[in-house]
């Protein structure tokens, strides 16, 4: 279990490094991951297009929350909610 979560965190890290420096951004650290993320970033993280995440949010299938008008999602909820279920 802690090896999928390290996983994912890493192919995560890589994600956002892209994302990031193809915006000029520096890159990332450990507390950006932890850090609760844009939309945009949780877009490419679960590879689906912004309107599947403002549906699925609508809908409450997804975990996030509201700072002032903008949606963060924490990955470690995201990390949590990705995994099966168990039955």
């Amino acid at each position: 279990m802690a090896d999928f979560v390290s996983r994912q965190r890493n192919s995560f890290q890589l994600l956002t490094a892209r994302y990031r420096n193809s915006l000029n951004f520096a890159t990332p650290t450990e507390h950006d991951v932890q850090e609760h993320l844009l939309e945009r970033l949780m877009v490419a993280f679960l590879q689906i297009e912004v309107n599947t995440l403002y549906v699925m949010k609508s809908q409450g299938r997804i975990p996030y929350r509201k700072v002032g008008h903008l949606l963060r999602f924490d990955f470690e909820e995201i990390v949590e909610w990705t995994k099966p279920k168990a039955q």
